[in-house]
């Protein structure tokens, strides 16, 4: 269905006839062709979906099991009680400078696949920067990797900004319980097994002159990089909906049609019309997240 001012049902309400005019006598342009799929194809790309983020976890949780190991491989490469220090709180100061401001740039992109996919990317590649870094740094190795480390969190907590919203995208009220409690039992149990079975290999890599230290953490560390790279690749299967974002200039001449149309008196203000222009929900100031939802869901 294309949605045009002059040819919406909403355009043939009498008494938005005179918006109507004022309205398609200015120049916007063209809004994205919308399709609404079946029922039954809307319900298997969310079983797609959620195949995708079971398989994303599995993956995910190898990659975090190597996580576990930073400390004790900076530590074993040479680090100071500082470093380590750091390791621990700079990604939380991090953490405090970029959530915010990501998560309000995010809000603003109609697709933001791409933006999350590539910053997965980035922070899960990251790692093989830190099984590289003796070879490439040798003098300087634990500097190097502790400084990986805390570097690659600013591109992961860019994600993390995202993901919980890409969640609630994708999965539906009915599902999301159970998707978020199999995903945590998949994260919980791989990363126990694998955990173990990581730390069993480098006691036993000791022994061996070609895999002793840092071999041995190198190689758990390019096994992390690969799983995290997997789990990358099936996170950006997940198919997100792009929704539409439209700004308008509260100062242009279509925000003040609009606005003395609907009787616009404060900003924000958030309207949610049903297919013929009629208003279905006001909110003014902050938004009121499950009202919003229940008022979608009545137009269906």
């Amino acid at each position: 269905m294309r949605y045009r001012v002059g040819e919406s049902g909403w355009a043939r309400v009498p008494r938005l006839a005179d918006l109507r005019e004022r309205l398609s006598a200015l120049p916007s342009p063209a809004l994205p062709q919308l399709r609404r799929p079946s029922w039954a194809q809307a319900r298997t790309l969310t079983e797609r979906n959620i195949l995708y983020l079971y398989v994303e976890i599995f993956w995910s949780g190898i990659f975090m099991a190597v996580v576990a190991f930073n400390a004790t491989y900076a530590l074993r490469l040479g680090a100071t009680n500082t470093m380590i220090g750091w390791l621990s709180s700079i990604p939380s100061l991090f953490a405090m400078v970029v959530l915010l401001p990501a998560a309000r740039f995010l809000e603003g992109k109609s697709n933001r696949a791409p933006w999350l996919y590539w910053s997965l990317f980035v922070g899960r590649a990251a790692f093989l920067g830190a099984a590289l870094a003796p070879w490439l740094f040798p003098r300087h190795a634990a500097e190097a990797v502790i400084g990986v480390l805390i570097v690659r969190t600013v591109p992961m907590h860019f994600y993390s900004a995202g993901f919980s919203p890409m969640l609630a995208d994708v999965i539906p009220p009915r599902d999301r319980a159970l998707v978020i409690a199999n995903r945590n039992i998949i994260m919980g149990a791989t990363v126990a097994v694998c955990t173990f079975l990581f730390g069993r290999w480098m006691d036993a890599a000791s022994g061996l002159q070609w895999a002793s230290f840092p071999m041995n953490y190198q190689l758990v560390y390019i096994v992390g990089a690969v799983a995290g790279l997997l789990s990358t690749y099936f996170a950006s299967r997940v198919q997100l909906p792009e929704v539409p974002v439209v700004r308008l200039n509260s100062s242009g001449r279509v925000a003040r049609v609009l606005a003395q149309g609907y009787s616009l008196r404060g900003v924000p203000t958030l309207l949610v019309l049903d297919g013929e222009g009629r208003e279905v929900l006001r909110q003014l100031g902050s938004i009121d997240r499950g009202a919003v939802l229940e008022a979608i869901a009545s137009l269906n």
